[in-house]
């Protein structure tokens, strides 16, 4: 928590970053983290009046991790369960009885669940999700909510470009940059945040690895130069 409260500040102090979306995974330790990023921000009055104000945080289970099914929060195996799980059952039933063979801690000698690391894409857990799926939902997410903000995104830079063109002394069409006249117009004028739209996504590990393969898919299919 305390490296995302620090990128909060160093995106608010420091880099002076405008957050237009933010969008979190409903897992409490995501939208924990996304509270911190946002946190420099809270005393700031809404978007339309300060531009380094914060929209609200929006959770939703699109962007939560994978999910393992019947092994969700169960121990793993890097190797083959049956002679691990085998040996552990083995030192949790010695370890449930006195030395002279009478059970101290019936929940020690309950059999405990391992499942062993699947190794590929496509399997998947019972009940649970492969890394193919896990990649089909971050492709919706980034349909979702990622790419509608494109036209956002360019809507901002025409009307950046559009309100600091003017004219100077000599009549010359130009734009504006630090309140001077600019010759030949352009649209790389300064403005605070610049004429970028930013997009906070804030998730899990692999659901992370598989958003950013997403984005680059969905980009280099499209041809996109937006920065998002």
């Amino acid at each position: 928590m305390n490296q995302a409260r620090a990128l909060g500040e160093w995106w608010y102090s420091v880099l002076r970053t405008p957050i237009h979306k933010i969008y979190a995974s409903d897992l409490k330790r995501a939208h924990s983290t996304a509270i911190q990023l946002v946190t420099p921000r809270t005393s700031l009055p809404d978007p339309d009046k300060h531009p380094l104000a914060c929209p609200p945080i929006h959770t939703t289970p699109l962007i939560r991790e994978q999910h393992f099914g019947i092994a969700e929060g169960k121990r793993w195996s890097a190797g083959p369960v049956s002679k691990k799980k085998e040996q552990q059952q083995q030192r949790r039933r010695a370890s449930a009885h006195d030395d002279g063979g009478r059970l101290v801690d019936p929940e020690d000698a309950v059999e405990v669940e391992v499942y062993e690391t699947i190794r590929n894409r496509h399997d998947r857990f019972t009940s649970g999700e492969s890394l193919d799926d896990l990649a089909l939902r971050a492709e919706d997410a980034v349909e979702r909510l990622v790419w509608p903000h494109l036209d956002d995104a360019i809507a901002i830079a025409h009307h950046h470009s559009d309100t600091a063109a003017g004219t100077n002394t000599n009549g010359v069409e130009g734009v504006e940059v630090d309140g001077r006249p600019r010759e030949n117009g352009g649209v790389d004028v300064e403005v605070e945040g610049g004429l970028e739209y930013h997009v906070v996504i804030v998730s899990h590990g692999l659901c992370i690895s598989e958003l950013v393969a997403a984005i680059l898919r969905r980009s280099a299919n499209a041809g996109a130069t937006a920065g998002v």
